[in-house]
């Protein structure tokens, strides 16, 4: 899993030991615990809908004429800066579907986007003590820092968790695929 997926992959690692033997998480996006109490306390108090990440989420633009407009209006930018071509083409072709009536909008909208960022794992760092399954953390060397502590810390205390840093940012899978390959085929 990556990000978020990574988390949920946590989770089912956590929850349904017998699922997977092992697992690869592509930069995980672990909150500390200090980080999880206030997204508690966000929630609890109504605000966690106003975080920032869930509002330009939200906001995001979701729909283009076709799809070479949206590949002009999102190559290079943002989190897909520094994505091999083949990657970023890849994910023209199958991140955007064809709308009826004309143009092409994201299979995943915005405010499901938003509803994950607004959202946090719940028992997460008790659940992440219970996996004993092996399993090979990939964290991108430009990547959150908060995700980079994280993971780093839940490395140090568990035996059966390995942590290695790419080159790269959060998506440094779509950078240089065939190094994050080199480093998952090995441990699979």
């Amino acid at each position: 899993g990556h990000s978020f997926g990574s988390v949920l992959t946590c989770l089912m690692l956590a929850h349904h030991p017998q699922t997977f033997s092992r697992a690869v998480l592509l930069d995980p996006v672990l909150f500390s615990p200090a980080m999880i109490g206030m997204m508690a306390l966000s929630d609890l108090v109504g605000l966690a809908s106003r975080n920032k990440l869930a509002a330009v989420a939200r906001n995001r633009r979701h729909h283009w004429p076709d799809r070479r407009t949206a590949h002009a209006n999102l190559h290079g930018r943002g989190v897909f800066r520094g994505w091999r071509e083949d990657c970023f083409q890849a994910y023209i072709d199958h991140a955007l579907r064809d709308v009826p009536g004309g143009g092409v909008e994201l299979k995943c909208r915005p405010t499901r986007e938003a509803e994950i960022f607004a959202s946090y794992p719940r028992r997460l760092w008790s659940s992440l003590a219970r996996i004993r399954q092996p399993v090979l953390a990939l964290r991108g060397r430009s990547t959150f820092a908060f995700a980079a502590r994280s993971i780093t810390r839940w490395a140090a205390t568990q035996p059966n968790v390995t942590c290695e840093e790419m080159p790269g940012g959060h998506c440094f899978m779509q950078e240089d695929p065939d190094a994050c390959a080199d480093a998952m085929i090995p441990f699979l």
